[in-house]
């Protein structure tokens, strides 16, 4: 997963008001769910429901 995506997820998650322990959380959730197959249902709706923004499902799934 490129550095570049993890950080946006970081920053994204600590922008909107978590804490850092949640963003990393949220982070850990995210990448553990791209780790599988692109066209992964499950990862999909996994990312949307970390509550991160939708362009970084877009970004990777597209």
């Amino acid at each position: 997963m490129p550095t570049l995506i993890t950080k946006y997820l970081s920053n994204t998650a600590l922008a909107s008001g978590k804490t850092h322990r949640q963003a990393g959380a949220m982070k850990q959730s995210a990448i553990h769910a791209i780790s599988h197959q692109k066209n992964d249902t499950k990862a999909r709706h996994k990312i949307v429901g970390t509550n991160i923004h939708h362009s970084i499902s877009a970004i990777y799934f597209s």
